[in-house]
């Protein structure tokens, strides 16, 4: 990313635990709720006006505050308008690079470990 980027900072739907409201990180109130088959979909609102997207499989009550928990790995930040496949695939980008480095050191090192028993 280039400084001063325009960023979104995003937790996706389906890291959001629901908690009793003093216990979440963030307290929001429901406002729909949507049973999905597998789970449900639970749209809420903080203090500030944002709206958060819950996907759960325990129920709540529209109307009713919650807690909302998550860890600290769950959060993402992508680029302005950035779509989630778009992510994935730059996230994947920086792991294949790693992967490449790795790879590189691991020769380099059995280079010098072979130099060094001769």
């Amino acid at each position: 990313m280039k400084p001063n980027e325009p960023v979104e900072v995003v937790i996706r739907p389906e890291d959001l635990r629901i908690t009793l409201p003093e216990e979440g990180k963030l307290q929001v109130k429901v406002d729909t709720q949507l049973f999905r088959g597998v789970h449900y979909e639970i749209i809420a609102y903080d203090e500030l006006g944002n709206e958060w997207m819950i996907h759960s499989t325990r129920k709540a009550i529209v109307g009713e505050e919650i807690g909302l928990d998550f860890e600290p790995e769950d959060i993402h930040i992508m680029r302005l308008n950035e779509t989630e496949e778009e992510f994935d695939a730059r996230i994947e980008e920086y792991v294949e690079i790693e992967e490449q480095e790795a790879g590189l050191i691991n020769a380099i090192e059995e280079e010098r470990d072979e130099e060094n028993n001769l």
